[in-house]
């Protein structure tokens, strides 16, 4: 069931998009770690020894994830918790980014991750804002 939002149609498109582009993220992020840990561990995760039975184990909350924010695309009752909880967690990935961003080879990688991990926090609570008052 849809419910009206304060801000009219304009502002529900921006939150349909956003739960959108983060759950769509989400899916991307986690196929690439079942389909190739290897890729997934050069490419964005080079910390410490690679795990692939691990990068495989952490694709599963990145598919869940996604798809409760899929989800909360049409589910407006949906949409607080399940923006609060990922939001939640990528404050925590955040955090722990910001622990070890020189431990990353090449540094650069733990760089850009913090900065988009970081990213996805201020867009995860934007959106939490932006729904207040509009899951019934």
């Amino acid at each position: 069931m849809t419910t009206a939002v304060a801000g009219g149609p304009s502002r529900e498109r921006t939150i349909r998009a956003g739960l959108a582009l983060l759950g769509g993220a989400s899916l991307t992020i986690g196929a690439f770690m079942v389909l190739s840990p290897a890729a997934f561990f050069d490419a964005i995760g080079p910390f410490g020894n690679r795990n692939n039975h691990y990068i495989r184990d952490m694709a599963t909350w990145q598919a869940a994830a996604g798809i409760g924010l899929i989800a909360a695309v049409k589910r407006p009752s949906w949409r607080r918790p399940m923006l609060a909880v990922g939001g939640l967690q990528a404050l925590l990935h955040f955090v722990n980014h910001i622990a070890d961003v020189g431990k990353a080879h090449p540094k650069s990688a733990g760089v850009a991750d913090v900065v988009s991990i970081g990213a996805s926090v201020v867009l995860f609570a934007w959106l939490w804002s932006a729904t207040e008052g509009t899951h019934r």
